[in-house]
C-alpha cells in the first residue's frame, strides 16, 4: 500500500551506493534500508544523534525517529530516504553534513567562542566536544561521492567555480506527503 518512485520515471537500472547517491535514487536507498533491517538502521542513526539530545550551548530541538517496535517495512523504506515519521531539524542535518566534511568526527555545536572580562581577559572558552561517528576512510569515500553529486549528478546547480563543493539533493516529506521545511 506504499508507492515509492524516483524523480526519473524512466528509472536508472542497477546502481551501486556511489551511483545511488549521485543520481539520488530513492528506490535503492529504500531497498538498502530494508536489507540492513531496522536494528542496524537505528544503530547507525543513533551514532548521528538521531532521536537523541545534542549537547550545545544553544537550545536545539531534538530530531525524531520511530522506535524499533514501531517500524514496519514500509516505514523503514521511507526512513531510508529521509521520509515518513523521521523528522530532522535543519541544524541536525547541517551537523550530519559537517561530520562527513570533518572526516567522520561530530563536533557539538556552540555559539559562544569565548567570554572576556572588561579588561579583555578570557574567562571562559566555548568549544564543542568531538565524537568519532564513522571512520576516516568511510567519511572520505562518502565525501568524494557528495562532491560527485555536485560535479556530475543531481546537484549541479550548487557548483561554484574554483570551489570544491559536495552536496546531496532530495525532497523530504512527512508521513502525510507534505514537504518538510528543510
Amino acid at each position: 500500500g506504499y508507492e515509492l518512485s524516483d524523480f526519473s520515471k524512466a528509472g536508472h537500472g542497477p546502481l551501486d551506493l556511489r551511483r545511488s547517491i549521485i543520481e539520488s535514487c530513492n528506490t535503492n536507498f529504500a531497498r538498502m534500508a530494508l536489507e540492513l533491517g531496522d536494528s542496524k538502521v537505528l544503530n547507525i542513526s543513533s551514532r548521528y544523534y538521531m532521536g537523541r539530545a545534542i549537547n550545545s550551548d544553544m537550545p536545539l530541538k531534538q530530531s525524531r525517529i520511530p522506535r524499533e517496535n514501531e517500524i514496519i517495512p514500509t516505514e523503514l523504506g521511507a526512513m531510508g530516504i529521509g521520509q515518513g515519521r523521521l523528522l530532522m531539524t535543519p541544524m541536525h542535518m547541517a551537523l550530519v553534513a559537517s561530520t562527513i566534511a570533518n572526516d567522520g568526527v561530530w563536533v557539538d555545536p556552540y555559539i559562544v567562542k569565548e567570554v572576556q572580562n572588561p579588561n579583555g581577559r578570557v574567562i571562559e572558552r566555548g568549544s564543542g566536544e568531538e565524537h568519532r561517528v564513522v571512520s576516516h576512510e568511510i567519511a572520505s569515500q562518502l565525501k568524494e561521492m557528495l562532491v560527485e553529486v555536485v560535479n556530475v549528478g543531481t546537484g549541479k546547480n550548487a557548483r561554484i567555480q574554483g570551489v570544491r563543493v559536495g552536496g546531496k539533493t532530495g525532497t523530504a516529506q512527512t508521513a502525510t506527503g507534505e514537504n518538510h521545511a528543510i
